[in-house]
Formats: structure tokens, sequence, C-alpha cells
């Protein structure tokens, strides 16, 4: 008996969220900031070499510049990117979901699409409020930059 009552406990527990009615979902939007341009880079820097990431993200600030916006939603981003739906529930989800109820401006989500329809899309920024937002209505339109690879 005790052993049962010890893998039970070493479960994973789910956090359920319930709606009466889901209500349209408003997002508002701002350009990145240096230090999330600085973050995303660092990531880059973990997958592709040092002047491949700075070209990367050089490509998205010209798109950021230009407005050059896609929308997706939530769980088909997550999908793409090899995420189970509901992607991942961690602290920095919890502080998107905050920041998403409150109503304040989130950056634009930046994705890497690549050559090879075969491998799974990068999420360079924003993996957190696209599980955030999924989790919040999985329907809703995420606005996004993509660069192919």
């Amino acid at each position: 008996m005790k052993k049962d009552a010890q893998k039970a406990e070493s479960r994973p527990v789910a956090i359920m969220v319930k709606a009466d009615k889901p209500k349209k979902l408003h997002i508002e939007y701002m350009k990145q900031t240096e230090d999330e341009w600085l973050n995303t880079q660092r990531f880059l820097e973990l997958k592709f070499k040092t002047k491949e990431a700075e070209d990367y993200i050089e490509k998205f600030k010209e798109k950021e510049q230009e407005d050059d916006f896609k929308e997706f939603r939530p769980s088909d981003i997550l999908r793409a990117a090899g995420y189970k739906s509901g992607g991942i529930m961690d602290r920095h989800v919890v502080h998107e979901l905050q920041k998403l109820q409150d109503g304040k401006p989130v950056c634009y989500v930046m994705l890497i699409k690549p050559k090879d329809p075969e491998d799974k899309l990068i999420i360079a920024d924003g993996v957190h409020k696209v599980s955030a937002l999924d989790i919040l209505d999985p329907h809703c339109k995420v606005k996004a930059i993509i660069i192919k690879e």
C-alpha cells in the first residue's frame, strides 16, 4: 500500500483552467526591447553559430520595422514546434498568463521556419507566451514574425 501511495504522490499535477463562457481575448502587442533581443540572440546562439544568430536577429528586426507579421493559432505553433497541446507549464507561463489577463502588452512571437518540412518550427522567442495563449484560448490569433531558415 505504501508503494502505491508514493507512486501517486510523484505523479505530475495538472492545472485546469475553467471558464463559463469563453470571451474574446484581446491581445495588446508591443515591439521587442533591447533586453528581449539579447535574450532571443542568446537562445539562437545555442542552436546556431553566432554569426547565423546575429543574421536571424537582423532579419527579425527588419520584419518588425516593416510590420511584417503573420497570425497563427497558438495550438498550431506548438504542434509545429513539437510541443504537446498546452505547451509547457512553468513560472514563466504563469507570468505570461497574468500579463495577458491584466491586458498588459506583450511582444510578438519570433519563429524560424526550417528548410526541411520534416524539421520542427523554432520558437526563437515567445514559447511561454504561446503556451499561455494556448491555455487561455487555443483558437485565438497570435501575431508572429516568421523567417525562413
